[in-house]
């Protein structure tokens, strides 16, 4: 649908007549529509009858109803006119703007009931005991991002959780922040938190990894929760955005979202001795 502004007319043809115009061209009995955008369609109005060319559609002469009375007793329009019925069409786009906006704003309510639910959810498991893992492996993205860290593990170091985000909410991102996006699988043990850089798929997590930063979890200075947001500050200023959406593709996105951030506070897990020193984007 393009954006227009102002008012649009239409006009159909419902039956030849034998009557010509100002220049000798056929004419037929028309029905004429007026339309008024503003982005979308705002008003449809419909104008009755009018005489329009046969072979010009946007061309039309306005019938008055004296002037039908007078071309009826002559019997060059029918008696009495032809019905019409607006097309359902004409009703979608005529209104559609109200369509858009009745959309807009059930898609409000119910993303404010989703983010209700999510807060009540944090607060109750921020209330219970923390849940110290391990993730579940149930899907094939499941298993390919703990095999991805599984090599880089220490001794004794173990996954607590695991979970794909990005660095922005793609819902509200556009195009330009789309592109720019990153994403990250971001993977919590009880000595480090690594992020595997991935792009952001246009139908999904990509199962592939780019770079990978590991941040041991004694240079973790604070982490906030707000809505499907953790933001982790480092001690050396930087802070990472972790957006943490729910996927068919992965299993524990709640999990994390609900125990990692507390784990990353000091709660739970008890934080081992890193066996390797801070490594960023190793490849």
């Amino acid at each position: 649908m393009a954006f227009r502004v102002g008012k649009q007319e239409v006009v159909r043809c419902i039956v030849d007549v034998p009557l010509e115009g100002e220049h000798g061209e056929a004419l037929c009995v028309a029905y004429k529509t007026t339309t008024f955008w503003v982005g979308a369609g705002a008003y449809l109005r419909d104008d009755g009858y009018v005489a329009r060319p046969r072979a010009e559609s946007t061309k039309y002469y306005p019938l008055t109803a004296d002037q039908i009375a007078l071309y009826q007793s002559e019997e060059t329009l029918p008696t009495p006119l032809p019905a019409y019925r607006l097309p359902t069409a004409d009703y979608v786009w005529g209104y559609s703007l109200w369509w858009l906006l009745a959309v807009s704003v059930a898609w409000a309510l119910i993303g404010r009931a989703i983010r209700e639910r999510r807060r009540a959810k944090c607060a109750a498991s921020a209330e219970g005991p923390v849940d110290v893992g391990p993730p579940e492996l149930r899907t094939d993205l499941d298993r390919w991002v703990a095999d991805q860290v599984a090599p880089r593990l220490g001794a004794r170091e173990r996954i607590l959780h695991q979970a794909y985000a990005t660095d922005r909410d793609m819902s509200s991102a556009g195009v330009l922040g789309a592109i720019a996006a990153k994403a990250y699988y971001a993977v919590l043990t009880d000595q480090r938190l690594f992020l595997l850089h991935a792009r952001v798929g246009a139908f999904g997590p990509l199962r592939e990894c780019i770079a990978v930063d590991e941040i041991p979890r004694g240079e973790v200075a604070a982490v906030s929760v707000e809505d499907d947001v953790v933001a982790v500050l480092l001690a050396s200023g930087e802070e990472r955005s972790l957006h943490v959406k729910t996927t068919k593709a992965l299993s524990n996105q709640m999990r994390f979202l609900h125990h990692a951030p507390r784990i990353l506070s000091g709660e739970g897990a008890p934080v081992q001795r890193a066996s390797q020193p801070l490594m960023r984007a190793s490849r």
